[in-house]
């Protein structure tokens, strides 16, 4: 995280992929979620669609809901419909991450920032693209980790 604050993402991001591998590899992935969710992050913030990994996603939404943390990948699932182009899934889950910062009083982290802006950035053109429709607003209310699984995975 350190690298990447630092403006140095290209490194941050294979160092960090790494030490994931390690700690997969030690049986310690769960004990250490928020750093599969870090990776994971990471690789889809960088815009890079060669590091890009749905699978990575996937590993580290399991291990930081398994320790009830899925909400600390929010900004990153958020992005995987949006990515898709499902834009109600993207905004329903939009909403859940931002109202779910909000009750927990957190701020985004440089990754998580970088997610809002590239996710704010893609809604912005998706907007002005000719043809589009603003989703009709969803149900409001808390999601389950399920809900946000489905919405973010399909």
């Amino acid at each position: 995280q350190a690298l990447w604050t630092l403006g140095e993402r290209a490194r941050a991001v294979p160092t960090l992929i790494e030490a994931v591998e390690d700690l997969r590899a030690c049986g310690l992935l769960r004990e250490y979620a928020t750093t599969a969710a870090l990776g994971a992050s990471m690789r889809l913030a960088l815009g890079d669609e060669a590091l890009y990994s749905e699978a990575a996603l996937r590993e580290a939404a399991d291990v930081t809901r398994a320790e009830g943390m899925l909400w600390w990948m929010g900004d990153a699932l958020m992005m995987v419909p949006a990515r898709r182009g499902d834009w109600p899934a993207a905004l329903r889950l939009q909403a859940w991450i931002d109202d779910r910062m909000a009750t927990l009083g957190m701020k985004r982290s440089p990754v998580a920032a970088s997610l809002r802006e590239a996710f704010d950035q893609r809604l912005a053109e998706a907007r002005r693209a000719p043809g589009w429709r603003e989703p009709e607003p969803a149900a409001t209310g808390p999601l389950d980790d399920a809900e946000v699984l489905r919405l973010s995975f399909g």
